[in-house]
């Protein structure tokens, strides 16, 4: 179909379609988190709730799975998807990268370039950039008669991403633009970071707009004083972590947020209006806890993992169509959802039984050194006889069972720490020791970019370099498992179990995996996901367009045995079930633990002004020191309660520190998720809330974090709780602590 020619301006105070100023309501949803019978769909729910636009990003590690060899089929048809969109009356905002973040597999970037030691991604390494120069130059040619200046849909594509969070080379990001425009990207290109970073991130010269709430934009105005302002990430919702609760937003913030920006002519993109399915082994991690992401990316997001309507897309719609008085699109009729009756698996087979051939070392050294991206890796060897032994290994990425003489000495987990020891029985004679090590993820944003999987330290046996020979099998889990031997029997270890079922119609369902473990599944060659029984998913979706009338093969690969080899499917899903162990390190303050400031002196200490806005601290000189601690004397209103949306610790030239809490008097977790990781989490729509549902308690309040190792601090960045009215909680007066230990009490 041949559409009418358009024109596309960024003007002195708005975005300019033809001429005429226009506001971009844009969603954000992700091609290859949606099966691609589903496009159509999902494009006209976004069309319904009110957008003009859809933003996209695109997965560099999706399109060049191994160097060389591009995949954009299926659903990796990124020129396809663009081309319905317009066929649905929406423009599209492309956010290419080449680094994505979007809790996605080392943030879209591809593995195989960790298996250069010494690289150094998202920089001017000649090595990373000329990766990046060939990745430019294809995708371009996938989108290039796209662009609203061939006639195509495209307005706008993103120059990296949220680099002022990564570093401050602005050179980087100037040769990166550069790229794409030799490339034939001739539309407006534009950065996007948060308010914190952006003097880090953006460029004076090239457009720009802000991650964040309403509030960000005051900020985003004093880095760039002219031109149209967009929010190009407002949260509408929040990323959810395996063991951690499932995040939700409130409507009723968002609703007057969006009815603002319109009233404002602000122009948005709501990240995301419809979040899908990290299908695969393509979920994320975040850092500097390890956090896995979980596999369903529903993200709370007005339009939820399978399509459907809820109350925040329908009080979204409302708005928007009040703001603008225009006769929103129809919402299109749901996809229908089915249950299956109760699967039950009488095959399975024995993972160490299907092995590959082995690859033999001198020591263990990562996945990436053995050319495997994604799924699992064995490292076996022989343990000689002798007396009980302490086993030492560092640098687990990022679960593993360890085996000696097939006899389970210990399951390590990466969010518990990289280093495990573990007690080794006395041996009469030489026993096999097994590792076998799960990739759950590479980091996705902030500093641990460079997250190579397997085991990433040494193996000591007291304290002693295990160097025997050892035996390497590389385990890829990306596709189906082929050309296994099944029993009609249940094992102990890592176990492929096997099933058929029949449906006389297809639909979407959940598939319940709360009676088992851990592992992945498969339907029809479909690779759904990771399961975990610490939640908070305890669902994992299938899609109907991915079923057959008639006989359907299941395949679910379990780490450990089930606590029952079978499963059913729901219509409804289950991301909100966290299991009583999925809490490791929570609360931050534990039994007896109770902070003492006494003749310490602050770093800083005074008024914070009312309001939203962000604050900076800037102290009257840098402060060496580990460990910072915000003390909360006195809020806005008068009542016990404090409240904050982010707390940024400034290193030297005011450059942003990665921290975690480690501590906090009293935060919020049974009526909301207040819990004092929002203050650290990069997302402005979430806040730390001290405790009420379970007892108030007065002022003070302190939030204790830790950089990681000692620093010169110079300042603290503070974004309040967001929301008009004021708020509950908004800090008034406090004081900033600096030390190099711990502080004492906790």
């Amino acid at each position: 179909m041949k559409h009418a020619k358009h024109t596309f301006e960024i003007g002195e105070k708005d975005f300019l379609i033809d001429g005429k100023p226009t506001v971009l309501r844009c969603g954000e949803m992700h091609y290859c988190r949606i099966p691609r019978p589903y496009w159509r769909h999902r494009l006209q729910m976004l069309r319904a709730m009110g957008c003009n636009m859809v933003a996209t990003y695109d997965f560099w590690n999706l399109h060049e799975p191994t160097p060389g060899r591009w995949n954009f089929a299926g659903m990796a048809d990124l020129a396809a998807f663009i081309k319905l969109a317009q066929a649905e009356g929406l423009w599209v905002m492309l956010r290419p990268g080449p680094y994505v973040c979007a809790e996605w597999e080392l943030g879209g970037i591809p593995w195989w370039l960790l298996k250069v030691q010494d690289i150094k991604l998202r920089t001017q390494d000649p090595r990373y950039m000329a990766a990046v120069s060939r990745y430019v130059t294809r995708l371009a040619a996938e989108v290039r008669s796209l662009l609203v200046t061939n006639g195509g849909p495209v307005l706008m594509v993103q120059v990296e991403n949220e680099y002022g969070s990564y570093g401050k080379d602005k050179e980087y990001i100037l040769a990166i633009k550069k790229l794409w425009e030799r490339a034939g990207i001739n539309v407006p290109l534009f950065t996007a970071d948060g308010p914190s970073q952006l003097w880090n991130g953006s460029r004076t010269d090239t457009f720009c707009g802000v991650n964040g709430g309403v509030g960000s934009l005051k900020e985003l105005r004093r880095f760039r004083p002219s031109g149209p302002l967009i929010i190009t990430e407002y949260y509408p919702g929040w990323l959810s972590h395996w063991g951690e609760p499932f995040p939700k937003v409130g409507t009723p913030g968002i609703v007057r947020d969006v009815t603002t920006m319109l009233n404002e002519r602000t122009s948005f993109n709501l990240y995301v209006a419809h979040g899908g399915t990290s299908f695969g082994l393509w979920a994320g991690a975040n850092f500097p806890k390890f956090a896995p992401d979980t596999t369903s990316y529903d993200y709370n997001a007005p339009i939820p993992e399978a399509g459907g309507v809820t109350e925040k897309f329908l009080a979204i719609r409302e708005a928007i169509g009040k703001a603008t008085g225009e006769t929103l699109s129809p919402i299109p009729a749901p996809i229908p959802t089915i249950t299956l009756p109760r699967i039950r698996f009488e095959e399975s087979a024995r993972v160490l039984e299907h092995l590959p051939k082995p690859i033999l070392d001198s020591k263990p050294r990562t996945m990436e050194s053995y050319n495997c991206g994604l799924g699992a890796i064995l490292y076996r060897t022989m343990l000689p006889p002798g007396e009980a032994a302490t086993l030492t290994i560092s640098g687990v990425h990022d679960g593993a069972q360890v085996t000696v003489g097939g006899e389970r000495l210990g399951t390590l987990d990466r969010r518990n720490g990289e280093s495990h020891t573990l007690s080794v029985p006395p041996r009469i004679d030489s026993r096999p020791l097994d590792i076998l090590v799960e990739a759950l993820g590479r980091i996705n944003y902030g500093s641990g970019l460079h997250d190579r999987k397997g085991i990433a330290g040494d193996v000591l046996l007291d304290g002693k370099l295990l160097t025997a020979p050892w035996q390497v099998f590389p385990l890829p889990l990306e596709a189906a498992p082929t050309g296994l031997r099944y029993q009609l029997q249940d094992y102990n270890g890592p176990s492929y179990y096997r099933a058929s079922f029949a449906v006389t119609q297809t639909g979407d369902t959940y598939l319940d995996m709360r009676s088992w473990r851990k592992g992945m599944v498969w339907v029809n060659g479909q690779h759904l996901g990771r399961y975990w029984n610490i939640g908070p998913q305890q669902t994992l979706y299938c899609p109907g367009c991915w079923l057959r009338q008639g006989v359907n093969e299941i395949i679910v690969l379990a780490w450990e045995a089930p606590r029952q080899a079978a499963l059913s499917g729901l219509t409804e899903t289950i991301l909100d079930d966290l299991r009583p162990d999925a809490l490791p390190g929570q609360p931050h303050r534990k039994r007896g633990q109770n902070l003492s400031l006494v003749s310490l002196a602050p770093a800083w200490e005074g008024t914070l002004p009312d309001g939203g806005a962000l604050q900076t601290i800037v102290f009257a000189a840098p402060v060496p020191g580990r460990y910072l601690c915000l003390e909360s004397l006195s809020n806005y209103k008068g009542d016990a309660f404090a409240t904050l949306a982010e707390l940024t610790v400034l290193g030297e030239n005011g450059k942003p520190l990665r921290a975690r809490v480690i501590y906090a008097s009293s935060e919020e977790s049974g009526s909301e998720d207040g819990k004092s990781d929002n203050a650290v989490d990069g997302n402005p729509s979430t806040h730390w809330h001290t405790a009420y549902s379970s007892g108030e308690q007065n002022h003070p309040h302190h939030l204790v974090v830790d950089i990681g190792s000692e620093q010169n601090i110079t300042g603290v960045k503070l974004l309040p709780r967001q929301g008009e009215p004021a708020p509950n909680g908004r800090i008034k007066n406090a004081r900033i602590f600096v030390r190099r230990d711990a502080f004492p009490g906790i």
